[in-house]
């Protein structure tokens, strides 16, 4: 979809079809496949895929992936198309809705009566925005913090996606690097550097660090350029 029709069909740049979908989605990734896994687990960590976001990939084929505008089950190949109620297409997938005995108060203010449906425009923005995070995340990691061959890296240094805050993320040297899909102060997705001791400085543009809008940056190449400017300023701080 070009800018012009976007705006034509919303009025706006498209950031109120964003924002219904990233709301559609975070209460996919938190009430569906967090919750799933945690019945399972007892983990919440999500990863990135090329087509959305999954579960961890169980040795029994348990898993639920958001494939594009589907949730996809694992065990047989199922994929529930995302609309109408949250609650239902969790149904159709053979999964309970709600995060059970959540590890922190449900963020996605979404509830089972909520709709499911996506833009796919908008979708394919999000995904992106995490595509690029995720491999820029790898990148740096590689970089400053690799490991032998055959080794498992610190859970830390491998890049998740947190249901709470929909954002793929890492802590390396006691700072938070990852990409968010957007969020309340900022609608549309963006790449940040969160020091854990505050720094002060031009580069420091937001109360917990640093961020820069993923329409400006576009890849994982400029998402790491970001990040590596980051750490730069983070130790002079």
């Amino acid at each position: 979809m070009t800018e012009r029709t976007m705006t034509a069909r919303t009025g706006t740049d498209g950031t109120e079809t964003l924002v219904a979908t990233r709301r559609a989605v975070h209460g996919l990734a938190e009430h569906v496949l967090a919750a799933h896994q945690r019945l399972l687990t007892r983990s919440i960590k999500l990863a990135v895929t090329p087509t959305g976001l999954r579960t961890a990939r169980f040795p029994e084929g348990e898993g639920l992936a958001l494939r594009g505008a589907t949730l996809y089950r694992e065990s047989d190949g199922l994929a529930v198309p995302l609309a109408g109620p949250i609650g239902e297409v969790a149904r159709a997938a053979g999964v309970e809705f709600g995060l059970p005995d959540p590890s922190y108060p449900p963020a996605s203010g979404v509830g089972a009566q909520d709709p499911a449906d996506v833009d796919p425009d908008s979708l394919a923005l999000l995904v992106a925005a995490w595509r690029a995070g995720d491999e820029a995340l790898r990148r740096l990691v590689a970089q400053h913090a690799p490991i032998e061959p055959g080794s498992k890296p610190p859970a830390a240094h491998v890049p998740t996606v947190w249901p709470e805050h929909l954002d793929v993320a890492i802590t390396l040297d006691e700072v938070n690097y990852g990409v968010s899909p957007g969020d309340a102060a900022k609608p549309r997705p963006y790449a940040y550097v969160g020091p854990h001791r505050p720094r002060s400085g031009p580069f420091w543009n937001a109360e917990f660090g640093a961020r820069a809008p993923f329409d400006e940056l576009r890849s994982a190449h400029a998402v790491l350029e970001f990040f590596e400017r980051g750490r730069a300023e983070t130790s002079q701080g």
